[in-house]
């Protein structure tokens, strides 16, 4: 069993001048953890400052 992080809102700005995550830049996180890095108990989703999610 594992755990994905989102540090990010998600479709919506809710917090004015910070990007909002799409799911489709969230999906390959979780398609990653479910295919590859099953060993790992947790990934974390975030954006960096200009909206693209970080490494």
């Amino acid at each position: 069993m594992a755990h994905v992080g989102i540090d990010s809102s998600i479709g919506v700005f809710v917090v004015p001048g910070v990007e909002a995550a799409r799911p489709e830049q969230i999906a390959p996180l979780y398609w990653d953890l479910h295919t590859t890095r099953r060993d790992e108990a947790e990934l974390v989703f975030r954006l960096d400052g200009t909206g693209a999610p970080r490494p």
